[in-house]
């Protein structure tokens, strides 16, 4: 899988200001993505999108409840 890739960058953003994990977060099928992100330390799970949302604002806005407890097991969200 391409985020496994060291060369990848699992923070950046598009122009909407959203990370890879604002926009699986607000996916209920990418669930197995999202827990590869919340399993890698380095990614950051609190970046702010242009609607003022986090992964975990996404998921709770898409009601992907999966996803809102995923998030929830990093002590940093």
């Amino acid at each position: 899988m391409m985020i496994d890739n060291p060369n990848v960058d699992i923070n950046y953003t598009n122009f909407n200001q959203d990370t890879i994990a604002h926009l699986v977060a607000s996916n209920a099928n990418l669930c197995d993505i999202l827990d590869k992100l919340v399993n890698n330390p380095t990614c950051n799970l609190n970046q702010i999108n242009d609607l003022g949302l986090t992964p975990m604002g996404e998921a709770i806005r898409y009601k992907n409840v999966n996803a809102v407890v995923m998030l929830a097991r990093r002590s940093d969200v």
